[in-house]
């Protein structure tokens, strides 16, 4: 997978996390990918995408996920299989897969309170 860094340069990483900016600060969105699988979240809609990057670099869309299907997550992090999301405003969180043919599963509640946590690191 190849992450864009500053001024466009390419980097070599086994997973991808990417923020997208609005209007200077404003998040409305993020990027988690695995060596199979990329999930869109855009925090706006509360709807998503999931879509697989073939060895060529083509991207090929799997599923849509609609409008106001997820919760308003802050925050999405990816251990290769499992996606954590996460609202650092609620305290709250979930987590959930995508299985082999691009369909995000249901999201399992956090049962716990999880603490104020302005980053996660995949």
């Amino acid at each position: 997978m190849l992450v864009f860094g500053a001024h466009g340069r390419r980097r070599r990483r086994d997973r991808l996390a990417i923020t997208e900016q609005w209007a200077g600060t404003e998040s409305i969105g993020e990027i988690v990918a695995s060596q199979q699988m990329t999930l869109f979240y855009n925090a706006r809609t509360r709807g998503g995408a999931t879509a697989r990057i073939d060895d060529a670099g083509v991207l090929h869309p799997q599923h849509q996920i609609p409008a106001d299907e997820l919760e308003p997550w802050t925050h999405l992090a990816l251990d290769g299989r499992f996606i954590l999301f996460y609202n650092a405003d609620s305290r709250t969180g979930a987590t959930a897969r995508v299985d082999d043919i691009g369909v995000l599963g249901d999201q399992q509640p956090l049962t716990a309170d999880f603490g104020p946590w302005t980053h996660l690191v995949d």
